[in-house]
């Protein structure tokens, strides 16, 4: 299996909104409520003007498979990878998140760091065989 990574252009954004809403890519994110066509719209109108932010879709045989994004956060990028339903468990995030390592030095990109919930134990694997270390644990309660 080989996967490659693709810049993600305006008429990718519908394919995007059907996988960000997929029931088990809801219950993982950090903002786990489903995200309307206007949010979603707004968004990538946005971030595809950003030249800091980075978008690629992650495709399998010409067949696209799931997300992955690079934002700038203090000092580093964080990466955030989504494998559409049906793709899952089956590597395409780990050789994805490779190619994106390899990719960091062409865009200048020196540290990735990425936020997993406890819950996501498929991505805490991930990241970790990928070479990524636990640099803290963020603890939350409600007033």
């Amino acid at each position: 299996m080989n996967v490659s990574l693709k810049k993600v252009d305006k008429s990718e954004v519908k394919l995007i909104f059907g996988w960000i809403n997929e029931p088990l890519a809801r219950e993982q994110s950090f903002h786990p409520k489903p995200i309307s066509w206007e949010e979603h719209s707004t968004y990538w109108d946005s971030r595809l003007r950003d030249g800091r932010k980075h978008s690629f879709i992650i495709s399998s045989g010409g067949e696209p498979v799931g997300l992955l994004r690079l934002d700038p956060v203090e000092g580093a990028y964080e990466v955030s990878i989504l494998i559409s339903e049906g793709h899952r468990g089956k590597g395409f995030a780990t050789e994805a998140l490779q190619a994106a390592v390899g990719l960091c030095k062409g865009l200048g990109i020196r540290k990735l760091v990425a936020r997993v919930k406890p819950s996501n134990k498929a991505s805490m694997k991930l990241f970790e065989a990928c070479g990524f270390q636990p640099a803290y644990v963020l603890f939350e309660r409600g007033a």
